[in-house]
């Protein structure tokens, strides 16, 4: 199966770095349609699942000296925000 991955890249400085993420992710046999940005620190991929698993993926970025963490989105993304702002809207 086929999905849109989003990943969170940390260590990223300069104008080389998402070539070099991109080169890395591009060799991975199961990872098609790559989009790194510098500008917004992440990594825009489909990932076959069937030949390549996100933990492999996140491993060859982190292998080149970046971190790599998955982007919340949906549910996941409403959990999040909701576990941050709910002590700041505690009213005593």
């Amino acid at each position: 199966m086929i999905t849109k991955q989003h990943l969170y890249i940390t260590g990223m400085s300069c104008p080389q770095c998402p070539k070099r993420i991109t080169k890395v992710l591009r060799k991975l046999d199961g990872v098609e349609n790559v989009t790194v940005s510098l500008k917004t620190s992440d990594a825009v991929f489909d990932l076959d699942n069937s030949k390549i698993q996100l933990p492999e993926v996140i491993a060859a970025i982190e292998d080149i000296g970046y971190k790599a963490s998955e982007k919340p989105s949906g549910a996941k993304l409403i959990k999040l925000l909701i576990s941050v702002a709910a002590p700041a809207l505690r009213i005593s």
